[in-house]
């Protein structure tokens, strides 16, 4: 039975914050993606959903149209995303924070900066990088310069950075992962409301 617990892992997993609601009966919709009837027994206090019990149930009991679980995460701060891409895992680097989507520019955007950000929105490893706004320049205010990231860090605003508001040449940063985001939607369908979370 889908409950809090079993969504605050998935919140905490995808870094939105804490869990403000669970459901199981397809509020979201059932999406596009292939399902799964299993049962998913949290105990609220896992970093991943994937080291919760999962038990592959033998015979369907729920229907995909009424039972999709879901879930409503709070949000949080330097929630990141990747915008004007092709993908959800490619395009200009952009951090909520305090309400508003936020540039991050650079001129020295390098690897290291872009595996983060690849690794905190669960798209696999970086495998370009931009510094010349390919993704088009952000409508936001610029936010942060000068990052620097050894590559290894879980989060972005885990890296060394500049708070900046002033007017820059520097371009807006972009990048392109490997893989897919969020593998867990093939299997759980989140809330991206107002923001990622």
């Amino acid at each position: 039975m889908w409950d809090m617990n079993d969504a605050r892992v998935v919140c905490k997993y995808l870094g939105c914050g804490d869990a403000v609601s669970a459901s199981g009966n397809s509020q979201f919709g059932v999406g596009i993606w292939s399902t799964i009837n299993v049962e998913v027994g949290c105990n609220g206090s896992e970093e991943d959903p994937w080291k919760c019990e999962l038990k592959q149930l033998a015979h369907s009991n729920c229907s995909r149209e009424v039972e999709a679980a879901g879930v409503i995460c709070s949000g949080e701060d330097w929630q990141l995303r990747l915008a004007n891409g092709e993908s959800i895992c490619e395009g200009r680097v952009e951090v909520y924070y305090d309400g508003v989507w936020r540039r991050v520019i650079d001129t020295e955007w390098n690897l290291n900066e872009a595996e983060v950000v690849c690794r905190q929105l669960k798209c696999g490893s970086a495998i370009n990088i931009y510094n010349h706004s390919k993704f088009g320049k952000g409508t936001g205010p610029m936010w942060i310069s000068n990052v620097r990231c050894n590559g290894s860090e879980p989060f972005l605003r885990s890296c060394r950075f500049t708070e900046t508001e002033q007017s820059s040449l520097a371009d807006d940063v972009g990048v392109v992962c490997s893989g897919m985001a969020f593998f867990l939607y093939s299997y759980i369908i989140i809330a991206l409301l107002p923001a990622m979370c």
